[in-house]
């Protein structure tokens, strides 16, 4: 799983114009620990303007059949 995005932020404060691009993305996997339970783990790495995040996703209910 992976995606990616961008945009751009625009002020306007005291007559003085900014304008700022911003782009984003993130990746990861899920993995099934416990079939008869349908228990699921994952990872996600998330890339920004600021520091990267790891995420450790349990439980998550979005591999489901």
């Amino acid at each position: 799983m992976s995606f990616g995005g961008g945009g751009i932020a625009r002020s306007n404060i005291g007559g003085r114009e900014r304008e700022e691009s911003v782009g984003a993305g993130v990746t990861g996997f899920r993995y099934l620990l416990a079939r008869a339970h349908g228990l699921h783990m994952g990872l996600d790495v998330a890339l920004g303007p600021d520091d990267p995040v790891l995420y450790v996703v349990f439980g998550t209910q979005w591999l489901r059949p």
